[in-house]
């Protein structure tokens, strides 16, 4: 019995190799954009837990006016560093986005041609049932000629 081969092979392995690169590129992007997200929050916790200590030292004692105007600086310099990271997270979500279209698009072709494939090998099983039906008729007919 002859074994099912598919022209476009090389084809389609090849698309299979971009379509993980992308993949793979893809992920990364993904963890960059969390690597900012968890800086975000971290700066996002500090300046939380900065006010927590604050107002525990107000409520303990008075402070000066320098103590609150470094607390203030402090608060405005994290605050600034929040939207640096802000704008580092909007251009990576765009990045992403972007990869993510090329990815959808990779995955159109590569699941075009797993189709095409498909459909061959279903032609290849069909073509072979009719071989082995139109020996098996043969070998009928010859055994009614004897």
């Amino acid at each position: 019995m002859k074994q099912f081969s598919f022209k476009l092979q090389a084809v389609l392995d090849y698309r299979s190799e971009q379509l993980e690169r992308v993949q793979q590129k893809v992920a990364q992007e993904e963890k960059n954009r969390m690597d900012i997200v968890h800086k975000i929050e971290g700066i996002d916790q500090t300046v939380q837990q900065a006010f927590e200590d604050y107002n525990k030292t107000l409520q303990q004692q008075s402070l000066d006016v320098v103590t609150s105007r470094q607390f203030s600086q402090y608060v405005e310099l994290k605050k600034a560093k929040r939207k640096i990271y802000e704008s580092h997270l909007c251009e990576q979500e765009k990045v992403l986005n972007k990869n993510r279209l090329e990815l959808q698009a990779h995955l159109i072709r590569k699941k075009s041609l797993d189709l095409l494939k498909e459909k061959h090998y279903k032609q290849f099983l069909k073509n072979i049932e009719k071989e082995e039906e139109k020996f098996l008729s043969e070998i009928a007919l010859n055994r009614m000629a004897r």
